[in-house]
């Protein structure tokens, strides 16, 4: 009778959670922190639903008791039924697996660290742990109703009925486990890494960024495998990876100049004017124009850029202009089939009605176009002896300018000569 109580007693006693976890120091460790590997397998669909990876045995096991969340496992572990629990394992997503499971009591033991107690676990991989019992899904040997247990309080095994109320943390894996996998990267001449550069993953999981960062002049060209990405995060793994990034010399970029004429200035022709620019064999340049990639054909100054093709941040820049021109014409044979001139940007048109006999030369002008905007009107004499008219366009759109007897100018001047127009001649300056 009086074994009976201490027993009960000393059960009693250990149910209750101890207030710290003790090691003492004489007390070999089993499960040191590198067996595990703690991580977050799905933590876009999944984000803080841990797990825990026993490189031991393979096994993958909730961090947290059924109940606790967090990355310290807060809150209480909660007690419920054997049958409960295996419910519970079935439903359960944790980590976005569907697979979980009661372990079996070989499972559940493995889990136990002999050189501590309060609880008797690694509490690095498993926090907040209650020195309590915890399901296993075995059942008991002698008693088809009681299954077994682990006393996580001091490491105990034991058996109770099932539709006691008991603590549960749930496995997945075993013999179909998919195996783990190591991530490893490094960094080649003239640049470094940043961010995990050695992981464990499991089979299919996920890894975390790993950014390449080039030196001052350099930039990154690639990893040793092919890949291009910066950064890099390997998904799906199904393989151990192994890879170097690579970084080379920024490609050098000469001066910029319009393409029709290699210089930075160039005169208006109501065309489109597209830059150029070399660069080292094995790249090629894209270019902007005051941020736009259309090549401009209006008079102005634009800041034009030239990036490297797949190299973002690698660019030069100038400022490239478009010009109006000025134009004189004079001393052109007028007559009514004479051609059209086009005139582009400042002007200056002088007609001239020439001496050639009485009653010539009565009138010679040119008067203001509506339709393209020529500016300024002048108009002088109208005797036989070669008085002239000057007329003056300011910068604008493209003109242009028909002469000849009574010829009329679309889109520019309208000019008249007298009964017998004089000469004209062109020039450009």
């Amino acid at each position: 009778m009086m074994l009976r109580v201490f027993l009960i007693l000393l059960l009693a006693s250990l149910a209750a959670p101890l207030a710290a976890q003790t090691c003492p120091s004489g007390n070999p460790r089993v499960a040191p922190d590198s067996r595990y590997v703690v991580g977050t397998p799905d933590p876009s669909g999944h984000p803080n639903e841990r797990v825990v990876r026993d490189i031991e045995t393979g096994l993958e096991w909730k961090q947290c008791s059924e109940g606790q969340t967090g990355s310290a496992c807060t809150g209480t572990a909660l007690g419920m039924t054997w049958g409960a629990a295996l419910i519970a394992a079935r439903t359960a997503t944790w980590a976005g697996h569907e697979d979980w499971r009661l372990p079996n009591i070989m499972e559940l033991q493995s889990l136990i660290e002999t050189g501590c107690y309060g609880p008797s676990i690694n509490t690095m991989a498993f926090p907040g742990t209650a020195s309590s019992d915890y399901w296993s899904s075995t059942t008991d040997m002698l008693d088809v109703l009681a299954a077994r247990l682990v006393h996580f309080g001091v490491g105990g095994l034991s058996s109770t009925g099932k539709s006691n109320d008991q603590q549960v943390r749930l496995v997945r894996g075993g013999q179909w486990l998919d195996p783990l996998h190591t991530l490893s990267y490094s960094a080649g001449a003239n640049g470094s890494l940043s961010g995990n550069t050695s992981q464990t993953v499991a089979h299919g999981a996920d890894g975390t960024p790993v950014t390449a960062v080039p030196d001052a002049g350099y930039h990154f060209a690639g990893w040793s495998d092919g890949a291009t990405a910066n950064p890099r995060t390997d998904t799906n793994v199904q393989s151990d990876i192994t890879v170097t990034a690579n970084f080379a010399a920024d490609p050098v970029i000469g001066p910029i100049t319009w393409a029709a004429n290699s210089a930075t200035s160039i005169v208006y022709d109501g065309t489109a004017q597209s830059a150029s620019a070399s660069v080292d064999s094995g790249y090629s340049l894209s270019f902007s124009y005051d941020g736009s990639p259309t090549a401009p054909s209006d008079a102005g100054g634009y800041i034009v850029v030239a990036s490297v093709n797949g190299l973002p941040g690698i660019s030069r820049s100038e400022i490239l202009t478009i010009v109006k021109d000025t134009q004189t014409i004079t001393d052109f044979e007028s007559n009514p089939a004479a051609p059209v001139f086009i005139l582009n940007g400042t002007f200056t048109l002088n007609v001239h009605a020439q001496r050639g006999g009485r009653g010539l030369g009565q009138s010679a002008g040119v008067r203001q176009s509506d339709a393209c905007g020529v500016h300024g009107v002048g108009q002088h004499g109208d005797d036989a002896r070669g008085r002239h008219l000057h007329a003056h366009g300011r910068p604008g759109r493209q003109r242009q300018l028909r002469a000849g007897g009574a010829g009329d100018a679309r889109c520019g001047a309208r000019a008249r000569a007298g009964a017998r127009p004089g000469g004209v001649d062109r020039r450009r300056t």
